[in-house]
């Protein structure tokens, strides 16, 4: 019984407060942890495409690029959650902002497509292959068409 009462005593204490403030801390708490990871992420992709820039493979690059930039994905993801505010407007306004954080990520999704095939058509240029080099601008196009996408979609809509 003694030892059972000692090891509570080291547990901290539980928290108090309304059960909306303790859904926000919690929120908050993997909010926090989650931006913390995916910065860790990118950070991992950077170190490792420093480390590829000596090698003369290509996919090795690619693979940093794709691991930095899922980093800042991931980051990225939970920095925007208080775009939902369900129950706060009417449904229009609940609506305009799903919308909203729809587009700004179909615009991110076309600018990591374009950056994606800018470093193709870099990299491609080492090996002097024009299927190479035409795959990537094509992959810049349709960066491009994607981002003009997310500018045209909240019209539609």
């Amino acid at each position: 019984m003694i030892m059972f009462t000692n090891f509570l005593s080291i547990l901290p204490e539980p928290p108090t407060g309304t059960p909306a403030e303790l859904a926000a801390d919690g929120l908050g708490f993997f909010e926090l942890w989650i931006t913390r990871i995916g910065l860790l992420v990118a950070f991992a992709g950077a170190i490792r495409l420093v480390l590829s820039l000596g090698s003369d493979d290509g996919r090795e690059k690619i693979q940093a690029i794709l691991t930095m930039v899922s980093g800042f994905i991931i980051s990225g993801s939970v920095s925007q959650l208080e775009v939902f505010s369900f129950g706060a407007g009417s449904a229009e306004e609940e609506f305009a902002a799903i919308i909203s954080y729809f587009c700004g990520w179909v615009a991110r999704a076309g600018i990591a497509a374009m950056l994606f095939g800018g470093f193709a058509l870099v990299l491609s240029f080492k090996d002097n292959n024009a299927g190479t080099q035409v795959s990537a601008l094509k992959t810049l196009a349709i960066g491009g068409m994607i981002i003009s996408l997310s500018a045209f979609l909240p019209t539609i809509v």
